[in-house]
């Protein structure tokens, strides 16, 4: 045999043996496939990808691996662009800024962002603070930051808009409990509670956190609840959510380098307290006429009544506050008149600061306080409501 005609025999042969043999191949175990879809927005589930501004998502397992004090935290540390100023001084009262747009709870900033709970506007309705202490993040099942001024969000959406949607037994049956600790006595606790059975769901979820915090006379107390019950058939679905809170935060102002250096726990004026009472309930529908077709309804009631109380140096004269002096000698001292001294001193007397003055009648006209003591105390009391529906 010629040497092209021995190889030829030779591949021959092994292509049949291998042919012969088809039940090995056959055996073979493939490792699994994960296809992971694409992540829907809140609402009708559109593609993130094929919006035409960057959208950032998270999802209740990423917040609670996190382990953040609570949202604005969790955006601050894992979403692009975010950042927060400590303006107000407590832990509970950021300013988010996102890109350069804020969303504060200090009445009379610039807002600049829009921030919804499923569907339902939470920025408060006079002067559109966001309070970031009245959101339960153990109710949140996922949240999506879109940049961008779309004016579908309503006034003041700048720079963009956060859309948070809550959890129900559906989604998140199940039951946890959990609790910390740490320093300057800070204590917190939190419980959830998910369950469905047929058509029906339920889901309840509380925190509660309190700390002394780090400065003096800082200390806060937040409590949280977030429940729902629902109800789902193959087409239909109705939520009904109910959400409270009642924070009583003190976030005292900036101190002067001076007083820093004695001590880092003083503070330059106090109180600054704010106490805030939030009940809010909505009622949600949704309800697929075809597989393109939707009908989706809320209706919701939203109150917070608000109430501060703030601490600050005046720029007023101890004397000129309470004693109503209309004359100044060469020394800036005040000169007082008789009508104002009321018979308790003669015309034309000096008062100095730190001297207590009484009327005829025993009232006292000057406190005797010191330059250095006198404060002007402001407080507030707001009560906000809103209400509406959306189709």
């Amino acid at each position: 045999m010629t040497p092209k005609l021995i190889i030829f025999v030779a591949l021959t042969t092994l292509i049949t043996r291998v042919s012969a043999e088809p039940s090995q191949q056959l055996d073979t175990q493939l490792s699994d496939v994960n296809v992971i879809a694409t992540t829907p927005l809140h609402g009708v589930g559109l593609d993130k990808n094929k919006l035409p501004y960057p959208v950032q998502t998270a999802d209740a397992e990423q917040l609670k691996n996190a382990q953040s004090l609570d949202l604005s935290d969790y955006a601050a540390q894992h979403l692009s662009s975010v950042h927060l100023n400590q303006a107000q001084n407590n832990p509970l009262q950021p300013d988010l800024q996102y890109r350069g747009f804020t969303a504060s709870p200090l009445l009379g900033n610039s807002q600049g962002l829009s921030v919804y709970m499923n569907g339902v506007r939470i920025n408060e309705p006079f002067g559109d603070a966001v309070n970031w202490d009245v959101i339960p993040e153990s109710s949140i099942a996922g949240l999506n930051l879109m940049a961008g001024s779309n004016p579908l969000f309503g006034l003041n959406t700048l720079g963009g808009a956060l859309s948070i949607n809550t959890k129900n037994g559906f989604t998140h049956p199940g039951h946890s409990v959990q609790a910390y600790g740490g320093s300057f006595n800070r204590r917190a606790a939190e419980f959830e509670s998910g369950g469905n059975k047929n058509n029906l769901s339920y889901f309840v979820t509380g925190n509660w956190f309190k700390e002394d915090g780090w400065r003096d006379h800082s200390d806060s107390d937040a409590k949280q609840l977030f429940g729902s019950v629902g109800w789902m058939s193959h087409k239909t679905e109705l939520e009904l959510t109910i959400a409270a809170a009642d924070t009583d935060l003190n976030g005292n102002g900036s101190s002067p380098l001076e007083l820093l250096r004695q001590d880092r726990k003083d503070v330059f004026t106090y109180p600054d307290n704010t106490q805030n009472e939030l009940r809010m309930a909505s009622l949600s529908m949704d309800h697929w006429f075809t597989e393109r077709v939707l009908l989706s309804n809320t209706v919701y009631f939203r109150r917070n009544d608000r109430i501060t109380f703030n601490g600050d140096g005046s720029d007023y004269d101890v004397i000129d506050s309470f004693a109503f002096g209309n004359g100044l000698n060469e020394e800036g001292d005040v000169v007082i008149t008789a009508a104002e001294c009321g018979g308790g001193c003669t015309a034309g007397d000096i008062v100095e600061d730190g001297e207590q003055l009484t009327d005829q009648n025993g009232h006292i006209i000057n406190p005797g306080l010191d330059d250095d003591e006198i404060a002007v105390n402001n407080q507030s009391f707001t009560e906000q409501d809103a209400a509406g529906f959306t189709t």
